[in-house]
């Protein structure tokens, strides 16, 4: 460690002597890092130097790329869902018995390997989460799991 800490000091110190660091944007004015209060004092500097420069904690960006999954996985489940109850709806004005049951058989068919690609796919998503709330910083609330029965009695009462 001390190999690079005087590696960055000798860095420092040149800058200082031939005037590029007066140069810096915000030279010699006091550093902000009152901007979060949730912040520990010991990551203030770290997560100040990443806000300047538009870098987002891993967990940040993982979590907005699990709300973009969660919303797309919610919204496949509406459609085909909706897609089904059009179909026994259809099947309901069929007046030929045969032809009907054919029909709800298929919509029943279609219906069941949706059901488990979307089963596998909170799954998946579910597995996720896990890992997800294993990573952020204390203080941080954890995201929920999704329940595909939950979110299927939802779409049944509407």
């Amino acid at each position: 460690m001390d190999k690079w800490e005087s590696k960055v000091e000798e860095a420092i110190r040149q800058a200082l002597n031939d005037g590029r660091a007066a140069a810096l944007p915000g030279a010699g004015k006091p550093l902000s890092l009152d901007d979060d209060p949730n912040t520990p004092d010991d990551m203030r500097v770290a997560y100040k130097i990443m806000r300047d420069n538009n870098v987002e904690p891993d967990w940040i960006t993982a979590g907005k790329e699990l709300e973009e999954k969660q919303r797309k996985l919610l919204a496949e489940l509406k459609r085909g869902f909706e897609g089904y109850r059009g179909a026994l709806g259809d099947v309901m004005r069929i007046t030929d018995a045969t032809r009907a049951a054919e029909r709800r058989q298929n919509a029943d068919a279609a219906w069941a390997r949706l059901h488990r690609t979307l089963s596998a796919a909170f799954d998946a998503y579910n597995k996720q989460i896990v890992t997800y709330n294993l990573k952020l910083p204390s203080g941080i609330p954890h995201k929920a799991h999704l329940n595909l029965q939950r979110e299927l009695d939802r779409l049944n009462q509407r």
